[in-house]
């Protein structure tokens, strides 16, 4: 009901919401909670549960996969692999509306769990990291929203600027 009242006031200019699962790789979120964040315009999904940091997003238009429905692994990096860039920029900006977008911030802990294998999921994987525990930071206007992954408090290692012309 949130989500809806948000969605069509004029006075939102971003739609975000909380998870603990990552929704492009939890099989029943693909199925229930991916189609009802995409009705509504969602731009941002921040979510947990996994032991890294990570960026992703999706295409408005593209199919969910459900349940068994994900590819191969696309990246068989050897254990104790910290970083996997699938894009070389660390920066990377888009406007309003073009994507979906995924930021996954539970990278403590990161001992508990490895990056590799890689397997496709739903959206396009940017990077995930499991090298530094630091935290993610949002900064938003009207006009432009920017999440940074730091290192350290002075030291970003990956920024996501969205703008909304």
């Amino acid at each position: 009901a949130k989500l809806k009242e948000h969605s069509t006031k004029n006075t939102t200019a971003w739609l975000a919401v909380t998870i603990h699962h990552p929704p492009f790789t939890n099989g029943s979120l693909k199925q229930y909670f991916l189609p009802l964040v995409r009705k509504y315009k969602v731009d941002f999904m921040f979510v947990g549960h996994e032991h890294w940091a990570e960026y992703s997003n999706m295409d408005p238009s593209d199919v969910i996969k459900l349940e068994g429905d994900t590819g191969d692994v696309i990246n068989d990096c050897p254990k104790g692999t910290d970083e996997i860039l699938i894009k070389e920029e660390r920066e990377h900006t888009f406007k309003k509306g073009e994507k979906l977008h995924q930021f996954v911030g539970g990278n403590s802990g990161t001992f508990l769990r490895h990056i590799c294998p890689l397997k496709q999921q739903d959206g396009d994987l940017y990077f995930k990291n499991k090298q530094y525990n630091g935290i993610m930071s949002v900064e938003a206007t009207s006009k432009e929203a920017t999440i940074n992954f730091h290192k350290t408090r002075d030291d970003i290692v990956y920024q996501i600027h969205v703008t909304n012309e």
